[in-house]
């Protein structure tokens, strides 16, 4: 479940906070 959660999801760098998180995507498809 991991590696399909990461590879629908999309990275992002909040350059304010110097964190990263990931936002996961809804499965439409």
């Amino acid at each position: 479940m991991t590696d399909v959660a990461i590879s629908n999801a999309d990275f992002h760098v909040d350059p304010d906070s110097q964190r990263a998180y990931i936002i996961f995507l809804p499965l439409e498809n």
